[in-house]
């Protein structure tokens, strides 16, 4: 090579050779990363190209990394694939199409709106990953670049190269070693492409460290400080070095797996004891009152504290069931928007909309906001969309006259969801992102499907979507509070009467809730769990903020921000409980009111629940003109509670 570059035209020639070596490999690297990402994702769309673009530079940077070492050891390798410089280059040239992919495929997330998200751990770790792709670049093309930069200048960089090697393989543990573990523990046939691309930098980035402490240990054996020019003879140290490295690495990985796989399977003594001794019978029937409540002078049942008031804000919104366990027919989540309070009803699949036109209190005005839905359970406004939770999926559609009337061509279904099982579903927008609940498909077992008994997190247009938060069994309703969310949770049945709790939990992105085999205080559910732990398998999930008691089913929340209710009551949070269907004797069929200084449980409106006669079914809370507004799916009413001493 020494001699060729001596004549510029066959350097020129040779120059020219190696570029076109390399980009016939990236060729066939890109065509197989293609060919993985169609069977990973069964369709071929843009985000197959930027995957498959992401595959292709993230392999030919880490070829050209390790073969960058081995040609100090065998000299042939050095002419033999003297291209191995350019497979870096190329393969930055890669990495950087796959960002530029991501601008056109997001625009308001690595677009125009890059620059407000720069804050964000995904941006700041995009950044850190491209940071790395160019640190293995300036150690892979280190002849090239102490030529043209000098000894000293090339030190530097090899040395932010090894902080590139380190940063690497921090953010593949911290970010993918969890996504490993679940693979392994669902089996699927291919794992996820970022997974593997983790999996070879980090084994190339052993194999270079292996090489760099034997040639060190050489070097100084030697008294020669230039530890990069050693002989074939050093391969040895660094196989075995390799080698230790390699097998540390799966002890440490094993003993990771192996603290979530089980390995016996033992009964806990208190929970099967409360097992035992539960009536596994159904349920006494609860039966329906002769008199169901359509004016405020039938409402004496209910109690409230003194000085509160409830009357009727809308009824017959729905046919009244109030015997049929589950969700019910009639109104569920609302939504206030200035004067119009947005309702949906997924009995009728359609969102109603209601306006108090004389300030009386009572709905006096009412239309189809929008219909032909499948069990709609809520909606939401923001930034002049109205955005939809229907059972099968999320969408959003415009009011562009200002008419209280959705226009059907402005109609965007933004997310595909599961369908049966838990299904009621509920969209937020939290920090200008979608956050969707979607309950199991099961009373307790092992889901497949990663949007189930969970929240996932989207951009506002349905798309770069991942799981925010985990191990939720059904998460009904869940709303921010000073920059915090929280929701509630519904516990798995046949436990007993008091088991398990149900949940109020702060919902934080990571965060895993512990179902099915934690609830509670971090309990192990080794009633459905009959495994084993080398460490408590849910050390790791995170506890309730507040418990309610067992099988109350608590479904919508709303923090009180209202200046009408006493000092006291300000900022606490108000729950409604629809009410158990497999608990002797029944309870719930009330809305909680928790101190949120002490988070103190206590009753804010019963009656609902008398001996088995049930009058209604609290579902949604919402804050309105200083009161509350309480929906009722099985009566078909939505109360209004204000503050009258």
């Amino acid at each position: 090579m020494d001699q060729l570059a001596n004549n510029d035209s066959p350097a020129h020639e040779l120059k020219h050779k190696l570029w076109l070596n390399s980009w016939w490999v990236s060729f066939i690297v890109f065509a197989l990363g293609w060919l993985y990402e169609l069977v990973f994702y069964k369709s071929i769309n843009l985000i197959v190209l930027a995957e498959a673009l992401a595959i292709t530079g993230a392999v030919l940077i880490a070829i050209s990394f390790a073969l960058s070492g081995f040609s100090y050891y065998f000299n042939f390798l050095d002419n033999k694939l003297g291209y191995r410089k350019y497979l870096g280059v190329v393969g930055f040239f890669y990495a950087l199409a796959h960002a530029l992919t991501l601008v056109v495929i997001y625009p308001d997330k690595y677009g125009w709106g890059l620059v407000s998200r720069l804050s964000e751990t995904e941006v700041i770790l995009g950044l850190v990953a491209m940071t790395i792709y160019l640190g293995m670049i300036v150690i892979s093309n280190v002849k090239v670049i102490n030529q043209a930069l000098g000894t000293k200048h090339w030190r530097q960089g090899l040395r932010f190269g090894y902080l590139a090697m380190i940063l690497l393989a921090i953010r593949a543990y911290i970010m993918e070693s969890d996504l490993w573990f679940t693979w392994l523990e669902t089996h699927q046939t291919l794992p996820p492409s970022s997974l593997v691309m983790s999996f070879i930098s980090i084994w190339v980035i052993i194999l270079r460290g292996s090489m760099i402490v034997s040639m060190q240990v050489r070097a100084r054996a030697n008294n020669n400080h230039n530890h990069y020019q050693v002989s074939g003879q050093g391969i040895i140290k660094v196989l075995l070095i390799f080698i230790t490295v390699v097998a540390a690495s799966i002890l440490f990985f094993s003993y990771q797996y192996l603290t979530v796989r089980p390995v016996l399977a033992p009964t806990s003594p208190e929970i099967q004891s409360e097992v035992n001794d539960y009536d596994q019978s159904p349920p006494d029937e609860i039966t329906e009152p002769s008199v169901k409540p359509q004016t405020d002078s039938e409402l004496s049942f209910l109690n409230l504290p003194d000085g509160f008031v409830i009357q009727i804000f809308a009824s017959k919104l729905a046919p009244s069931l109030l015997s049929k366990p589950g969700p019910g027919v009639g109104p569920r989540l609302m939504t206030v928007v200035g004067e119009a309070v947005y309702v949906a009803v997924p009995g009728q699949g359609k969102i109603l909309v209601l306006k108090d036109t004389n300030g009386d209190g009572r709905a006096d005005w009412q239309q189809e906001f929008f219909s032909g839905l499948k069990r709609p359970h809520n909606i939401v406004q923001y930034d002049g969309w109205y955005y939809i939770a229907a059972e099968d999926q999320i969408l959003r559609v415009q009011d562009r006259d200002n008419d209280l009337k959705a226009e059907a061509e402005t109609v965007e279904k933004l997310v595909s969801l599961p369908t049966g099982g838990h299904w009621t579903r509920t969209v937020k927008i939290i920090n200008r992102q979608l956050y969707i609940a979607v309950g199991s498909s099961c009373n307790v077992c092992n889901e497949t499907d990663k949007q189930r008994a969970a929240i996932t997190r989207c951009d506002l247009n349905g798309k770069n979507c991942t799981v925010f938060a985990s191990g939720l069994r059904n998460t009904v309703d869940f709303v921010e509070h000073q920059g915090a969310i929280y929701g509630t949770d519904n516990g798995r049945d046949q436990l007993g009467n008091t088991l398990p709790p149900e949940e109020i939990n702060k919902l934080v992105a990571g965060g895993n809730y512990g179902w099915p085999i934690c609830y509670g205080q971090q309990l192990h559910d080794t009633n459905f769990d009959k495994n084993v732990y080398i460490r408590d398998p849910c050390a790791d999930t995170i506890a309730p903020a507040v418990e309610l008691p067992a099988h109350n089913a608590p479904l919508g929340l709303a923090f009180y921000q209202g200046e009408e209710f006493p000092p006291d009551y300000q900022g606490d949070l108000f729950v409604a409980a629809h009410g158990s269907w497999n608990r002797q004797p029944p309870d719930g069929y009330k809305v909680f009111r928790i101190d949120w200084q002490t988070k103190k449980v206590s009753d804010f409106i019963t009656g609902w629940l008398s001996g088995t006669a049930v009058r209604g079914r609290p579902v949604g809370v919402v804050n309105y003109q200083g009161g509350l507004l309480v929906s009722d799916d099985a009566g078909g009413i939505i109360y209004f509670v204000r503050y009258s001493p």
